[in-house]
């Protein structure tokens, strides 16, 4: 079975990051014990993390080795390596995260990097998808997409530029992967690069607007400040001190200083196959 060491190379892991981890000891029986409550119910296993000494590492170290056994389950079912690395490359995009806010080489968002470890979520190419249950009723074009219809979720990753042809590469690796599905794909993203507000703030060659224009957007939410969240890295309630060391983040604050919101956007794409 891959060890630590390894996966941490994959991921590209920094290496203080991997000092750190080999800090923590979790003994074997701590391990399984943990483990069988991860499996069993995630909700109790969260409750129970936010009560332990050095949780963020205690969650990094413990989160490592969850994946080297899940590599073993993606060798069974025959998915590439590749996919793996690019998949819990989350882990070091959020370990970095951590650091970047508490100076700690660890996790936060363990339920999320749960997705991953249970093989709810996989990262193809640019962008991550996710198997998912419609919570409730969408109008669009074609009609009402009912609660309970299955489309696949699609997240999209920090660290990168959201290019245009790698997102289409996305989409097909997407279409190859999920292909015994019975059902024809259908596509949903809810996230703030679909605000039609952005119309607003970028220009027409934004890889953003690019992305955006792919979908349907079914549904807005006005006030929720996750622009505000993955631009700047955080939510002042004084716009000012936003910085504006990139063309995104000075136009985005002078948006949000004239008292505009982006807010989010849900979209759908029922014909993925006319795009790609």
């Amino acid at each position: 079975m891959m060890n630590i060491q390894e996966l941490e190379k994959r991921i590209k892991l920094p290496e203080a990051a991997g000092k750190a981890v080999d800090q923590i000891k979790i003994t074997e029986a701590e391990y399984q014990e943990q483990k069988q409550i991860f499996d069993r119910n995630l909700e109790e296993f969260i409750d129970k993390w936010k009560n332990r000494e050095n949780k963020y590492e205690w969650a990094l170290k413990f989160y490592l080795m969850l994946c080297c056994e899940t590599y073993e389950v993606y060798k069974e079912k025959g998915i590439a390596g590749e996919i793996f690395d690019k998949t819990f490359y989350d882990i070091t995009i959020w370990c970095e995260e951590c650091y970047r806010k508490y100076q700690i080489y660890g996790l936060e968002e363990i339920g999320w990097i749960a997705q991953s470890v249970k093989m709810n979520l996989f990262r193809l190419g640019r962008l991550q998808f996710e198997p998912y249950i419609l919570k409730e009723n969408l109008k669009c074009k074609s009609g009402i997409l009912k609660r309970g219809t299955e489309v696949l979720n699609v997240h999209i990753p920090a660290g990168e530029p959201l290019d245009h042809e790698k997102c289409l590469e996305s989409f097909k690796m997407a279409e190859y992967f999920f292909e015994d599905d019975s059902k024809r794909h259908i596509y949903m993203c809810d996230s703030w690069l679909l605000s039609p507000r952005l119309k607003e703030v970028l220009g027409e060659e934004s890889n953003i607007l690019k992305f955006q224009d792919m979908f349907e957007i079914v549904k807005v939410y006005e006030t929720y400040p996750q622009a505000e969240q993955r631009v700047f890295l955080d939510v002042k309630k004084d716009k000012q001190q936003y910085p504006e060391d990139t063309g995104l983040r000075k136009k985005l604050k002078k948006y949000l200083i004239e008292g505009k919101n982006p807010g989010i956007g849900v979209g759908i794409i029922e014909k993925i196959y006319k795009l790609i």
